[in-house]
């Protein structure tokens, strides 16, 4: 069942590498993976669920790469924030990966698992550094912060903008807005958490090839 389980996701992961989640059909990924669309059904029920495990499993591949800004950096702000910058950079810097990614916005259930898991790596984070925040309040934030950082991305991507930056501060400003930081602190908060992603980038020029 394991192994089973585990060709579909290489074949599905194939298929959607090469033509995105709308130009591949739950037929093709069971043509590939060998096996009847029933079976296919009985492990993922919808192409969705599918697609998401996916990208979940590139997700998880990244945030591992990236684990020497945890153990190098002492501001917590910094070290959570730079993650986020740098996989954001990925999705939107990347053709593959930005197709991808507008791809997936236009999916409700994904929508919900990636709310979701921004909520879990938020909650994680308030604990390390002893916020109180209450976790109801975040998980409607997490939403809020959520779909705003959708509709941001998929505007400037459709438009082929290329000033990022800019971008992911819009993104920060939310996030600081809402942690009460200082304006004079949010910038310079900013602009910290952009020079250590880029100076981890520049050192690590194979993190983000996928």
């Amino acid at each position: 069942m394991k192994k089973t389980k585990e060709t579909i996701l290489e074949k599905g992961a194939v298929l959607f590498r090469e033509k995105g989640y709308n130009g591949t059909s739950m037929r093709e990924i069971a043509q590939a993976a060998g096996i009847a669309v029933g079976n296919l059904c009985y492990y993922f029920p919808k192409k969705e669920d599918l697609y998401y495990s996916y990208y979940s499993r590139f997700f998880s591949a990244l945030t591992d790469a990236l684990e020497p800004i945890f153990s190098t950096e002492t501001n917590p702000w910094v070290s959570f924030f730079a993650r986020e910058y740098i996989i954001y950079y990925k999705f939107f810097a990347d053709p593959l990966y930005k197709r991808q990614a507008l791809d997936a916005i236009n999916i409700p259930i994904f929508r919900q698992h990636y709310c979701r898991d921004f909520y879990s790596r938020l909650l994680e984070f308030m604990k390390t550094i002893g916020s109180n925040f209450e976790p109801e309040n975040l998980l409607d934030y997490s939403i809020i912060f959520c779909t705003t950082e959708m509709h941001l991305f998929e505007a400037h991507a459709n438009e082929e903008n290329p000033d990022f930056k800019r971008i992911f501060s819009l993104i920060l400003n939310i996030e600081f807005n809402f942690a009460n930081v200082a304006p004079d602190r949010q910038r310079e908060l900013t602009d910290e958490i952009i020079r250590v992603s880029e100076q981890f980038l520049s050192e690590h020029p194979g993190v983000l090839t996928f």
